[in-house]
């Protein structure tokens, strides 16, 4: 089964030199307040994204943001710590299983376009297996590179369907075109996990939730 940052002997050189800064790279990110202002698109609320270290930091970095929906970015920085995946990239299974004995509702299945966005608009949160990794384009088309495999949080749709948001630390997110992320989707076999978080206790509870 595939895990995130997952790549072939021969890709090992080229995944050091992407890996340098994070998991792998999406390009630039924009800030969530420039973006909510245009009112062009549909959102997963209150979801903070963790940064992480880790060459492969990915899955604990998605699922913990998933999980930790409206308890602020230092909940989602702790549980992304305690998470076992950041040297090793997650399987889809380990991620459901996590999700799961977390008290969150998760379910894995073969995602589409209409699959995200109805998702969010459920008040689900999902996370995807998608190729990061970088395009070499030659004279004969695009070199044929390694994957670099990859989880992310599907923080907002386009109303249009023109793209989606990936979520980014810090409340930005990356902003991704409709047909290229469906491309690199593709080489998970459009892997998508839907993740219902544990509702939060009432406000004052002694019962407010771990993470851990």
């Amino acid at each position: 089964m595939a895990r995130c940052c997952s790549l072939t002997r021969s890709g090992l050189l080229l995944f050091t030199l992407l890996a340098a800064s994070g998991c792998a790279p999406l390009g630039r990110t924009h800030a969530e307040a420039t973006l909510r202002v245009t009112g062009d698109y549909i959102w997963v609320e209150d979801l903070d994204v963790p940064p992480v270290t880790g060459v492969a930091g990915c899955g604990a970095q998605a699922l913990a943001a998933a999980l930790t929906i409206g308890a602020g970015p230092d909940a989602a920085t702790t549980l992304a710590e305690t998470l076992p995946w950041h040297e090793v990239g997650a399987t889809p299974v380990e991620l459901l299983v996590a999700a799961r004995r977390r008290g969150a509702e998760a379910r894995i299945t073969r995602g589409s376009w209409d699959a995200l966005v109805a998702a969010i608009a459920d008040g689900a949160v999902p996370l995807i297996m998608f190729d990061a990794g970088h395009r070499v384009p030659t004279l004969l088309g695009d070199a044929p590179l390694p994957p670099v495999m990859h989880w992310a949080v599907v923080s907002g749709v386009a109303r249009d369907d023109g793209h989606a948001l990936l979520g980014a630390p810090r409340r930005r997110h990356h902003r991704v075109e409709h047909a290229g992320l469906l491309h690199r989707w593709e080489r998970s076999d459009r892997c998508l996990i839907v993740i219902r978080p544990p509702a939060p206790p009432p406000s004052g509870s002694p019962d407010a939730p771990s993470f851990q």
